[in-house]
């Protein structure tokens, strides 16, 4: 490992000699959020007639993220109406319900300050390391802590599905060259926190620190596949960065806005403590954490963001994680007061239940991605050299009949790219599906079926199917596709894994048969498809190596504007679609991701809030409790 004070004190030098650049003017047309800076959220404040970005007493202009405050907004009482309805409603009218509309889930017109919220949770945590990324829980502390160059909005009136992304740790960022170089220029006067005591003031955090981690990133950690066109990055002066990449890389704004993106702090990565600490500028400094028990955090005195009036966040004095690993614990909790929020999937009907009979509690609903999960067929096994053999066993998976009874008709059809990219509208078992996914995924006839199996000549086979058994969704889906697969002579042996051994089998492709493979998150299109069927994509799960598909994976890297990019993916994805490399498995059309009692407010719908993916710290920044 570099001395990273030796690290500091070089690039300092080297940064009096770089004369910094002009970074305005933007080449091609790249996506929206990339063309200067911000995007900022299109709504009326209330006493407000603009939104505007304010100096700061940071001595950089850094925007001001609004809080949307309701005039009018729904009581409690009147939230109660749907419920009673919700498993009755198609997913497109959930969507379109005041579950996802603006101010749905708070009535209370001011956010207050103090108080503790505890919170139900499971996630355990074997290293604080984020560049280990081990497993969720890393990930969920390491963003209470820890920020990122930009952020997506967490207030109430975002967009579900597309969130603005705003300024964090940069205030300003330009790309230049085509989206070959990114500039970002940072806020200063934010400082890392003490590494003795992390409520005072630590060092200030400079451009040097971020060429370390950044650099780090690329070099050595688990999300290096994210960095790999990453080229170099210059220190232009204390608060300013060039990054430099061998491709247009616009996808890298929104990883860095997601909870992957976060920069460690390299003063504890230069003292080898960041297995066992994490001490930085985001809005709540760890307290206490003792692995399966308990995890507490507390408010960061210095954090630098305010609200949109000028008061300082986050408004909660603590937060309280209690670890419960089993559904029926973490309910428990909930419904008896013990804790305010409580991490959950439920189905529909399970939401009407718990909502009907408590009316002190809410819920927050995520946007379905479809992308839930595949059975990757590894195709290094002779078995699947047949594309026919392949097909055989998509058309042998009924993907309608576990929808049906699994997801209680909540299901939707689904391959590995979300739908948004391709679709405008949700997709459902009623279109047409051999448009949407030719004709052998999302299908089901098994007489084709065992034609094919039999022309083959495969016979009767014993296979494993290995997977994580994350809840009883996961168990209940392998049972289907053994009894399905049945009917084609195989014997599907299911192996279930620790979530260790589950990952490793995914990052290493050890599985011998197939694996029931959950996709690597998809911050665009163009990281979508590199890392889902590039060659040398990490979430290549089957072993693809086609020339054909990584020339068009290339070619969707190097355009831009959406219609162009949906052309090139529907070719990719017909292609994919005839080739079968993957059982597409229904994906549930939304989930609940939380469920809070009413004294909680602040909480969004949607991408990257309701705590997906790991994003709790940046949604709990602006939450409030009675």
């Amino acid at each position: 490992m570099h001395n990273y004070t030796k690290y500091l004190l070089l690039t300092g030098l080297l940064a009096i000699l770089v004369i910094p650049q002009s970074c305005t003017n933007v080449t091609g047309t790249p996506p929206a959020y990339v063309i200067s800076t911000p995007r900022v959220p299109q709504t009326v404040i209330s006493d407000s007639t603009s939104l505007h970005t304010p100096e700061s007493s940071l001595g950089s202009p850094t925007a001001i993220n609004p809080i949307y405050v309701a005039q009018g907004s729904p009581t409690v009482e009147a939230s109660r109406e749907i419920p009673p309805q919700f498993s009755n409603l198609t997913p497109q009218q959930i969507l379109a319900s005041k579950f996802f509309k603006p101010g749905s889930l708070t009535d209370s017109p001011t956010p207050l300050r103090g108080g503790t919220l505890k919170i139900a949770s499971t996630f355990d945590i074997p290293t604080l390391d984020p560049r280990q990324l081990a497993t969720g829980g890393t990930m969920v502390l390491a963003n209470f802590v820890y920020e990122g160059f930009v952020r997506y909005d967490q207030s109430i009136e975002r967009d579900p599905i597309k969130p603005a992304i705003l300024p964090s740790m940069a205030y300003k960022w330009d790309f230049t060259d085509g989206g070959n170089q990114l500039t970002l220029n940072l806020n200063a006067g934010i400082h890392w926190g003490n590494a003795n005591n992390p409520l005072e003031l630590g060092p200030e955090i400079t451009a040097s620190d971020y060429q370390y981690t950044l650099n780090a990133y690329k070099d050595n950690s688990a999300l290096s596949k994210f960095y790999e066109f990453l080229e170099s990055v210059e220190v232009q002066n204390r608060y300013t960065l060039k990054l430099t990449f061998s491709q247009p890389s616009f996808g890298i704004i929104p990883f860095f806005a997601s909870s992957m993106g976060i920069q460690f702090n390299p003063f504890l990565a230069d003292k080898e403590q960041l297995n066992h600490a994490i001490i930085g500028p985001g809005p709540f400094i760890l307290d206490s954490y003792e692995n399966k028990s308990q995890v507490t955090l507390l408010r960061n005195p210095h954090y630098y963001r305010n609200d949109f009036r000028g008061r300082s966040l986050p408004y909660l004095s603590s937060i309280q994680f209690i670890y419960a690993p089993d559904r029926n614990s973490r309910l428990a909790l909930l419904k008896t007061s013990k804790v305010q929020i409580a991490e959950l999937s439920l189905s529909p009907t399970e939401i009407d239940a718990e909502l009907t009979t408590d009316s002190n509690l809410n819920i927050s609903l995520e946007i379905p991605s479809g992308i839930q999960n595949s059975i990757a067929l590894q195709l290094d096994n002779l078995n699947w050299a047949s594309k026919e053999a392949r097909r055989a066993i998509a058309l042998a998976t009924d993907g309608e009949g576990i929808s049906q009874t699994i997801f209680e008709g909540f299901g939707m059809p689904t391959d590995k790219f979300e739908w948004w990219y391709w679709n405008d509208v949700l997709p459902s078992w009623e279109h047409d599906l051999d448009e949407m996914y030719g004709q052998y995924n999302n299908h089901t006839n098994i007489e084709k079926a065992q034609m094919l199996w039999d022309q083959e000549g495969l016979g009767d086979l014993t296979m494993k199917l290995t997977y994580y058994p994350h809840s009883t969704i996961f168990t209940d889906i392998v049972a289907a596709v053994q009894k399905d697969w049945k009917q084609l002579g195989i014997t599907l042996q299911p192996t279930p894994l620790t979530y260790s051994s589950y990952f490793t089998a995914l990052r290493q492709r050890t599985s011998v048969d197939a694996i029931l493979a959950t996709q690597n998150p998809a911050l665009d299109i163009t990281n979508a498809v590199y890392n889902r069927v590039h060659s040398k994509g990490s979430g290549n799960r089957e072993g693809i190596n086609d020339s054909y598909i990584d020339v068009l994976v290339t070619q969707l890297g190097h355009q831009s504007g959406q219609n162009i990019q949906r052309s090139t993916l529907q070719q990719l994805r017909q292609y994919l679609n005839e080739q079968v490399y993957w059982i597409s498995l229904p994906s549930v059309a939304f989930i609940s991701g939380t469920m809070f009692r009413t004294t909680v407010h602040g909480i969004p719908n949607g991408n990257h809030s309701s705590f997906r993916t790991f994003y709790q710290g940046k949604v709990l920044a602006e939450v409030w409790i009675d």
